[in-house]
């Protein structure tokens, strides 16, 4: 007589994220180190925000992006021509 259990196991599994997102959001505020780094994100986000740097920061971000790929993408060529 086997019974679905599944309910339970999806209960489980939330509430145990549930309490761990609780701790983590614990250690954030009790340590002094995960506390200011929090304090110095929300102040560079301040920053940025208020002067409007949003767009250069999503530009520059892109354009490194696009010259890992294209770096990789030679190393990768390099090393397959190598092999062969």
């Amino acid at each position: 007589m086997e019974r679905n259990m599944g309910w339970l196991v999806f209960t489980i599994q939330s509430a145990a994220y549930v309490t761990w997102e609780a701790n983590m959001r614990a250690i954030v505020l009790r340590s002094p180190v995960y506390f200011i780094f929090l304090l110095l994100c929300c102040a560079a986000a301040y920053v940025v925000h208020t002067l409007n740097l949003w767009g250069p920061i999503l530009r520059v971000t892109n354009a490194m992006g696009q010259q890992a790929v294209d770096i990789g993408k030679v190393c990768i060529i390099h090393r397959v021509c190598a092999f062969i």
